[in-house]
């Protein structure tokens, strides 16, 4: 459903803006 899409392109923004941090 819409809720299930929302958390999953939250955890995958969580996990790219994670990435960037530790890229630097």
């Amino acid at each position: 459903g819409n809720r299930s899409k929302l958390a999953h392109a939250r955890l995958l923004l969580a996990i790219h803006i994670d990435g960037e941090e530790v890229g630097e």
